[in-house]
């Protein structure tokens, strides 16, 4: 029997920006730098030499989700949207191992003294798919696109400058102007704000639309065909910067939603690689010894996410009978399987940045008494002592398991109406506030900056990417001292001072730290040896996402 090749991967970037009004909003259960690095909490065996890599070939990738489109100027890109777009799109700056963001379709990023300019200069030589050469003007109208839309403008408007977010200084070279200091801004480089399209298709999409799913960029892959909500199919760019990359000749990205469906196609040899966020699944391919997995659970938080800003929860009354009523460790019991970990908070254990958090615990007696308070009060929100609210999920197998498991759970204290819907709309209803309830990952940035769009109230707005509409003026003020901090643990006592906030509002019923896992066929190599282009490694794996131009098959 073939020894097992296994990794557990130390979490990287989750998002920062428009890239996690995404990985947000997929199915629940499931980025830091202090100025000396990110969290290296990796259990990792050794993996056998898989010897020299091999051009040529093609690898089926089974998804969980599909995205709205692959324009990283307009689109929203969940975790899928990402993947894909990893192969079609280069970032300007990517994480290494320790967590520190690194150049990487930039030659450089320099700062201002103040830390509210950032000049980056490109590499030379580079060209789009389409045949448009890589300048500044590139960068210009990717941030510009950004602005201009009404979603991904949220989650980018509070750190650029308002008058003039982009200078343009040569062909190769722009300063993005800021809002305010960002001793961090690299972070934002490795995100979709980072993902650099074509400037021609940039704007012959902004006249059509339907361009948006044939995506330009000046990636290792490029698109070949796309049938939306079934599969994508990218093949190698003969003409990639990079010399000798990729080794493959295509991939085809398959959307399979039934997490159980997709692990046994793999099983089945039908897909090459999968990921996955099913405990069940994650069980089953721990058993095989003969293929690759790859584990992180120190990324995204899954929970149960409250609207704050209408009715009923716009009453902490309201949000503590659902916290109290949530038996969370019997939550992980019966969806679990005993590999999960408990969340309090958005810090994985692990984390160089956890502190001790206390969430309410499971009391059904404080819970009817809340609830019975706050109907007396509020009867028309109410089924005589039982709060009336909707539940919006995304429809698949295992989001059904847990809506069920969590409405019995709510059943002394809530009428609970669950509402199914798409993927593709699923985001765009949380931005407008169009829900009460929801089911959301989030958060898991290697810095937690990059998370503060989610908090701070600056975001909210008729449209909005601080989802539950948290307005607390010392989140905000916290939030904003942590960002000018340049000594970890001040910071580190500021996000403990957020979180235990948080706990005591309760826009989030917090569930589990998410496992992702990502599964590769034996005859799949170089999933964990992802370079830079001077050869030092980055980091492989990202929340459901890894690179591609290492991958190599024999077979």
């Amino acid at each position: 029997m073939k020894s097992m090749k296994r990794a557990f991967a130390t979490r990287i970037v989750v998002t920062a920006l428009a890239l996690a009004l995404v990985g947000a909003a997929c199915s629940s259960g499931d980025d830091d730098d202090d100025a000396g690095g990110g969290d290296d909490d990796t259990t990792e065996t050794t993996l056998a030499d898989e010897g020299e890599p091999v051009p040529g070939g093609e690898i089926s990738y089974g998804m969980e989700a599909e995205s709205d489109g692959l324009n990283p100027t307009v689109n929203r890109f969940a975790v899928s949207g990402a993947l894909i777009g990893s192969a079609i799109f280069d970032t300007l700056a990517k994480f290494d191992p320790e967590g520190i963001a690194q150049p990487y379709l930039a030659e450089s990023l320099t700062p201002s003294a103040d830390f509210m300019h950032w000049t980056i200069t490109l590499r030379p030589g580079i060209t789009f798919h389409d045949g448009t050469p890589l300048t500044s003007e590139a960068i210009k109208v990717g941030v510009e696109g950004q602005l201009a839309d009404p979603l991904i403008s949220i989650a980018v408007r509070p750190v650029l400058d308002a008058t003039e977010p982009v200078t343009i200084v040569d062909d190769l070279t722009a300063t993005i102007n800021t809002s305010r200091p960002l001793p961090y801004f690299p972070n934002y480089m490795t995100t979709q704000l980072g993902m650099i399209a074509s400037p021609t298709w940039v704007l012959a999409a902004q006249a059509d639309p339907a361009l948006n799913q044939a995506p330009v960029g000046t990636g290792p892959f490029m698109i070949e065909s796309r049938q939306l909500d079934t599969q994508t199919k990218v093949v190698k760019n003969e003409d990639y910067w990079r010399d000798g990359l990729p080794y493959l000749d295509a991939i085809t990205f398959v959307v399979a939603t039934d997490p159980q469906a997709r692990s046994q196609s793999f099983a089945a040899g039908d897909f090459d690689m999968i990921h996955t966020t099913s405990d069940e699944s994650i069980l089953a391919l721990r058993e095989d010894d003969s293929i690759q997995l790859y584990e992180d659970e120190q990324g995204e938080e899954g929970f149960v996410m409250l609207n704050t800003s209408k009715p009923p929860f716009d009453d902490v009354r309201a949000r503590q009978a659902i916290a109290y009523s949530t038996d969370r460790e019997r939550y992980l019991e019966l969806l679990g399987s005993g590999i999960l970990t408990l969340a309090n908070s958005m810090f994985h254990p692990d984390s160089k940045w956890y502190t001790e958090a206390e969430f309410p615990a499971h009391d059904p007696a404080a819970a009817a008494a809340v609830a019975a308070e706050y109907c007396a009060d509020v009867p028309d929100q109410c089924d005589g002592d039982k709060i009336k609210f909707e539940y919006k999920t995304t429809p698949s197998v295992e989001n059904d398991q847990i809506f069920q498991v969590l409405e019995e759970m709510w059943g002394d204290v809530a009428t609970v109406a669950k509402v199914p819907v798409e993927q593709a709309a699923f985001i765009t209803e949380a931005a407008v506030g169009n829900y009460n309830a929801v089911l959301w990952r989030q958060f898991g940035a290697t810095d937690p900056d990059s998370d503060m769009l989610w908090l701070d109230s600056e975001s909210i707005g008729a449209i909005s990417v601080n989802w539950p509409r948290i307005d607390n003026p010392e989140i905000d003020g916290w939030l904003d001292e942590q960002r000018v901090a340049s000594d970890f643990e001040t910071r580190k006592e500021l996000w403990a001072n957020i979180n235990d906030k948080l706990n005591e509002e309760l826009p989030y019923i917090w569930l589990n730290h998410t496992l992702w896992a990502i599964a590769a066929q034996d005859n799949v190599h170089g999933v964990a040896d992802p370079t830079f282009p001077d050869g030092e490694p980055l980091e492989p794996f990202n929340n459901g996402r890894n690179e591609f131009t290492s991958i190599w098959i024999d077979g």
